[in-house]
């Protein structure tokens, strides 16, 4: 599994579920200015839309502490809060020019959203808060987000 580090915006491998450290995963819906692994890695389309999405997942994510709970649950540990360090973001910490690496991908993404500590979802098109409740329960009813296809 390819992980973001949220700080240094630094890739790195990990193999298996004990190597694996605590993450952040993004849910969204794709847009036409997404930024691709390669893409990331070169330092392209960094005015992007897509590009502003990673970037404010990884402050979003390590501004906010979160629970991490045990591996295997315990009832009589009720973790701190925790600053994450790592983030998966299906868009660019998958290599979709490999074929292989897409294939395997796409069939670990189940586990990868079940072991991940907390998945934020990304509504592009639901407005901010200060645009009035009303009109942000509309959007969110109706955001794209919800006709995905889990």
């Amino acid at each position: 599994m390819r992980l973001l580090n949220l700080y240094t915006l630094q890739f790195q491998e990990f193999y298996g579920e004990d190597d694996t450290p605590h993450y952040a995963i993004l849910s969204h819906r794709w847009t036409k200015h997404e930024v691709s692994h390669r893409e990331f890695v070169d330092g392209c389309n960094q005015r992007s839309a897509g590009y502003k999405k990673i970037l404010d997942f990884c402050v979003f994510a390590r501004s906010h502490p979160t629970k991490i709970w045990p591996r295997r649950f315990d009832v009589d540990a009720i973790p701190d809060d925790v600053s994450l360090q790592w983030g998966w973001l299906d868009m660019i910490c998958i290599d979709k020019t490999s074929s292989q690496e897409l294939s395997e991908s796409i069939n670990s993404m189940f586990a990868w959203y079940r072991q991940a500590a907390v998945c934020y979802a990304f509504l592009a098109d639901v407005p901010a808060l200060h645009e009035g409740e009303a009109a942000v329960t509309t959007a969110f009813v109706g955001s794209e987000w919800f006709e995905r296809g889990w």
